[in-house]
């Protein structure tokens, strides 16, 4: 009657001596590896054989309790006999040393011989490697700024951090009020509504009472997407004959803007972006979404234009309430406006007369008629194509189907709901 019982028990019992001699074996290594790695004439071998040493000794000191009272000691004499014994290479440089001799930034205190640049770099570069968020970032600067003699000329923010080494943001990020949707101004790191009618008026607002809108710089992202692919655009081998360079509104376009250009020299390159926009909810405990206005890029290959690299962001809504497309798009709307007469990018080294138009939107039906600003897709007066306004059908209030010019699409919709 007991007799499946026992056997799981006895199972489950093999399984935990067999677990428990690997573990034993796992401490038998360390003493191997540690005579291993003092031989070694290698330095490289020694250090990466400390390092999986010391990763290994942390895991197993979570399970050393279970062991049994010789394997815990045989443990403590194996680990205790790891030591790390200091070379003439401790004092040296780093892997990957930076140049710092055509460094003319400020030092970071007075007789340092380690610049502003040089640290900046150096923090940058880990920070990346460890991925740190950037709060983590500002608080270990702030720490690093107050180890360091008085006074100092180290950063400590991220802006200023990337400042110190000449990079620029290629974005820009405002914040407007969710009740009067008026622009917001920062004090202290704080967000503030300064119109006096809003009832938040000179209260710090929370993240949930603000939209914050990021506009990404176009013209850096396609010198890096056309770096990538340079080879690959307009290049005809590599478009199939149905794809949109083909269609005649595509080629209308492209001859507009070649007669624009008098001489070879002068030659402008079109660039077409297909906008595409869509929301998509952050976390599921709070209202808030994420609203990315994309772009695809048409002179690309459309096996390489989706791919993500390739994608330019024209702009982010991050907030509890839909986009208001007015606030959104005006600042992407006049950057794209300011590209679309030519204008010259270099990329590589080789100097190019660049257009930007658009010419496709592609979205879902609710986030059409947002942007359109039009009645939504299941209301009366929501057709696109004309003005006349639409009458309820089989009692389903997506199909509202206009009468006139869109007939002949509407039958063929009914006809699909028949069968």
């Amino acid at each position: 009657m007991f007799s499946p019982s026992i056997q799981r028990l006895d199972h489950a019992g093999q399984q935990k001596k067999k677990r428990l001699q690997r573990k034993i074996d796992a401490l038998h290594v360390l003493g191997d590896i540690e005579s291993d790695s003092t031989s070694s004439s290698d330095d490289e071998l020694t250090n990466n054989s400390i390092t999986t040493i010391g990763n290994t000794n942390e895991n197993l000191l979570d399970f050393n309790h279970q062991l049994p009272h010789e394997a815990q000691e045989k443990s403590r004499v194996n680990l205790n006999a790891i030591q790390y014994v200091p070379d003439n290479d401790d004092h040296g440089c780093n892997d990957d040393p930076i140049d710092s001799s055509f460094d003319s930034s400020p030092s970071l205190y007075k007789n340092c011989p380690i610049s502003v640049k040089t640290a900046a770099t150096t923090i940058i570069s880990i920070a990346i490697e460890f991925n740190f968020p950037k709060i983590a970032i500002e608080r270990i600067l702030k720490a690093f700024k107050s180890f360091l003699p008085m006074p100092n000329t180290l950063p400590t923010t991220q802006k200023s951090l990337f400042k110190a080494i000449g990079i620029k943001s290629t974005s820009a990020t405002k914040y407007h009020c969710n009740s009067c949707r008026q622009l917001c101004s920062i004090r202290s790191g704080r967000k503030y509504c300064d119109n006096p009618s809003c009832e938040f008026k000179n209260r710090s607002l929370r993240n949930g009472q603000v939209s914050e809108i990021v506009t990404m710089d176009v013209k850096e992202q396609l010198k890096s997407i056309i770096g990538r692919n340079i080879s690959l655009f307009n290049n005809p081998e590599c478009f199939p004959p149905f794809d949109i360079r083909s269609r005649s509104v595509y080629n209308k376009l492209s001859s507009s803007t070649s007669n624009c250009s008098q001489t070879i020299s002068d030659q402008i390159h079109p660039i077409t972006l297909n906008i595409h926009t869509d929301g998509a909810p952050m976390i599921r405990t709070t209202k808030s979404a994420l609203w990315p206005c994309l772009a695809s890029i048409v002179e690309l290959p459309p096996y390489v234009r989706e791919r993500q690299t390739n994608i330019v962001i024209l702009c982010l809504w991050l907030s509890s309430m839909k986009p208001d497309v007015d606030i959104f798009l005006k600042d992407c709307i006049e950057q794209l406006m300011e590209l679309s007469s030519p204008f010259i990018l270099i990329v590589n080294n080789v100097q190019f007369r660049l257009t930007i138009r658009t010419q496709l939107f592609v979205s879902d039906l609710p986030a059409k008629a947002l942007f359109w600003k039009t009645i939504n897709y299941n209301g009366y007066n929501a057709c696109s194509y004309c003005t006349t306004e639409g009458i309820q059908s089989y009692f389903l209030m997506f199909s509202i189907l206009c009468r006139f010019r869109c007939l002949s699409r509407a039958t063929s919709i009914l006809s699909v709901f028949k069968k």
